[in-house]
């Protein structure tokens, strides 16, 4: 997916500001996503990468590469090497997932998924999707 490009005049509202702080209230992201683009060179002026701490005046034009849009609820197909597959049958699978995999999708998460590992094309042999995924945990 090709990543947006937009281009940013500084008003007097941000005049003096460091450059992070500016671009997230322009653009209304957080300073860490924009630290990131900054860091990455995703904002010019001209042709000129900028830092974070640097500050920017009313007029000035800045280029912004913005960052790809996430879908958090959007599965990829993740295998999971260490899953234990307990039980298995036509209409159940009962596993011991390792720690460090969730559950299902939420917001922010970027590890892998046990509700992924079940696609259609990860196992060869499993050809479900799931509908529900329980936790059960033990305490």
């Amino acid at each position: 997916m090709e990543r947006e490009k937009r281009a940013i005049q500084i008003d007097q509202a941000q005049d003096g500001q460091r450059v992070d702080t500016a671009l997230a209230k322009v653009l209304e992201l957080s300073r860490s996503v924009v630290a990131d683009l900054l860091n990455a060179g995703d904002v010019l002026q001209g042709k000129k990468p900028l830092s974070k701490s640097d500050r920017v005046s009313a007029g000035d034009r800045l280029t912004v590469l913005m960052p790809a849009i996430y879908d958090p609820l959007e599965l990829k197909e993740t295998p999971i090497d260490t899953l234990e597959i307990v039980y298995d049958d036509d209409d159940v699978v009962v596993v011991n997932k390792p720690v460090g995999c969730a559950a299902h999708a939420s917001p922010g998460w970027m590890g892998q998924l046990l509700s992924a590992h079940f696609l259609p094309g990860v196992i060869e042999s499993q050809q479900l999707a799931p509908r529900s995924v329980r936790e059960l945990c033990r305490g």
